[in-house]
């Protein structure tokens, strides 16, 4: 519980080995690079989903331009919402 407390008194020093810390730095590199191009890939097919619009309800086409990054807010009529998603 006093772990860091004995440490001070004692006056032992912890050593931290250097090639394991960049081994583990390169194995989450590589892991890294291995996510990277699934990611595009799931952010490529939810671009290529195609949503009737006209059958969303003013909310879902909100959440909808919300999620897709566009700017929208409640004081837009329906039809515009429509015309801001399709036109993205």
């Amino acid at each position: 519980m006093f772990g860091w407390l004995k440490r001070i008194f004692t006056g032992k020093v912890e050593t931290v080995d250097l090639n394991a810390a960049a081994e583990f730095e390169q194995q989450i590199k590589e892991k890294v690079e291995t996510v990277k191009p699934v990611a595009k890939k799931v952010a490529k097919k939810a671009k290529e989903k195609t949503v009737d619009f006209t059958s969303l309800s003013k909310k879902g086409l909100l959440a909808e331009a919300k999620a897709r990054g566009i700017k929208a807010n409640a004081s837009l009529k329906k039809e515009e919402l429509i015309e801001r998603l399709k036109s993205a």
